[in-house]
């Protein structure tokens, strides 16, 4: 069982999909799901269930933000102590996921008491209608993905699943990056590397599993919301000394779901 959480605005089509493959990832519990939203925009700290704009069952939280972009450390803390389950797990809000990605989780948590799990993705021009009610929605995605998706560069990391405290209780080692600018989720890879937790990739053992679904990009690497994350990225020297993509995983879990020390 997994507690999923993520930020977004509002809940379009991307956004609508994502959620919906989450539900599906047929674990034996259905998941728990969070969402972070910027405290500058929703000043009530209260959480509610989001029963107006599609996405009911969802839980809602207020964090702090810079520029309508709730902070990484904050999201990540809380979710770390308020989800239902043991294993946590970020996903961006524009990521399918496929139920062979649930079935990787699980193998790494069958091996693993602790452990911090990320894959690449595969980015794609979603122009297919999913019925997430057909069993055979992840058999189309899948297809459709292989004939039209591109694998991204390893640094393009969009999920980070864990067990265990590989980022310091509490998530407290994470600096209060801004989400979805550059730099965050590659210092997550290398403070877990740090701490001694196994970093498994499951890129192979969950072929297609991780789809991104392309849209038009805004994040400059030179906007002030980049610069301020590396900033902090460089707290102890040249921030480009802390970039880490799936390469530098510990792990990796074969398509077979053997795990494999590298």
């Amino acid at each position: 069982m997994i507690t999923f959480f993520t930020t977004y605005k509002e809940l379009g089509p991307r956004e609508t999909y994502a959620l919906a493959s989450w539900r599906h990832s047929q674990l034996p519990e259905g998941p728990q799901i969070l969402r972070y939203l910027p405290a500058a925009d929703y000043p009530s700290a209260e959480e509610w269930e989001d029963t107006t704009r599609g996405d009911a069952g969802v839980a809602m939280f207020i964090v702090p933000a810079t520029n309508g972009r709730p902070h990484v450390d904050a999201m990540f803390s809380h979710a770390d102590d308020w989800a239902k389950y043991k294993i946590k797990a970020y996903v961006n809000s524009d990521i399918i996921l496929l139920p062979k990605v649930g079935e990787a989780i699980q193998a790494v948590a069958s091996e693993l008491p602790e452990f911090m799990i990320t894959s690449q993705r595969w980015d794609v021009q979603f122009d297919v209608d999913l019925d997430m009610e057909d069993p055979n929605w992840p058999n189309e995605a899948a297809r459709y993905t292989e004939e039209h998706g591109v694998l991204h560069p390893t640094s393009g990391m969009d999920i980070f699943a864990w067990r265990g405290d590989p980022w310091g209780p509490g998530c407290k080692d994470i600096p209060p990056y801004i989400v979805g600018c550059y730099a965050w989720d590659t210092d997550l890879m290398c403070i877990a590397l740090e701490n001694g937790i196994p970093v498994v990739d499951i890129t192979w053992a969950a072929p297609y599993g991780v789809i991104h679904q392309n849209h038009r990009l805004v994040n400059r690497r030179d906007s002030p919301e980049a610069l301020y994350n590396k900033e902090l990225m460089g707290r102890d020297g040249d921030w480009h000394q802390r970039l880490r993509g799936t390469q530098h995983a510990t792990h990796v879990l074969e398509p077979d779901l053997t795990l494999r020390k590298k």
